[in-house]
């Protein structure tokens, strides 16, 4: 009976709010967008669900395009909610977020994060291989996968020895086998690959949440 009750609970409105569409076809950002970056607060207030206090106050900044800024501040301050902010992972209860003047409340869920990217400081990575880690939905080639990999510095460059054969130096590629939650590989090769998976979407707007 527990069993029934726990899913009589989870059915109803209340408890579990609906997502916002995924895609709304009368708002969708252009194909380009965001092509600098820029991020714009106004006079943002936000609180985790109904009926619980404020978290943010009235926060108000700007983080211009190209520009690197970092949020500091103890533990409880606020810093992981702005990127609950920036991902619309919790809805404002007031104000504005905009992202190269397009707010984001007004667009689809997949429009908007599916063209910034975040390192978590925790990575969240898949049983399957790197491609699948990295491409899910296939939409990228393997140039710009291997690309993503050496930027990343997950994967060196071949080196040529005396007579010009190129020799791997990394025991990676895109076929290598990735167990549950990356068991298999280290912490910095988890984070590695997470910024690979940044890199491959050539993100504007990168979140790192302590990542180390």
């Amino acid at each position: 009976m527990s069993s029934v009750e726990r899913i009589l609970q989870y059915s109803r409105d209340d408890v579990i709010a609906q997502e916002a569409p995924h895609e709304i076809p009368g708002h969708k950002p252009a194909p380009e967008w965001p092509a600098k970056g820029a991020i714009e607060f106004n006079d943002v207030h936000m609180r985790y669900r109904p009926g619980l206090p404020l978290v943010l106050k009235g926060l108000s900044m700007q983080v211009h395009g190209g520009e690197k800024i970092g949020v500091v501040g103890r533990t409880g301050a606020g810093k992981s909610t702005l990127m609950l902010a920036l991902f619309r992972i919790v809805e404002l209860a007031s104000g504005s977020i905009k992202v190269d003047d397009v707010d984001i409340s007004k667009i689809g869920l997949k429009d908007l994060r599916s063209k910034i990217s975040i390192i978590p400081q925790d990575p969240l990575l898949f049983s399957g291989t790197i491609r699948s880690n990295l491409d899910p939905f296939n939409l990228y080639t393997d140039a710009e996968l291997w690309d993503a990999l050496h930027r990343s510095f997950l994967v060196e460059s071949p080196k040529a020895d005396a007579e010009g054969t190129h020799t791997p130096t990394s025991r990676f590629n895109l076929d290598t086998v990735i167990e549950s939650e990356g068991s298999n590989l280290s912490v910095g090769e988890r984070s590695l690959l997470s910024l690979a998976r940044a890199l491959v979407k050539d993100s504007q707007v990168v979140v790192l949440d302590e990542a180390t």
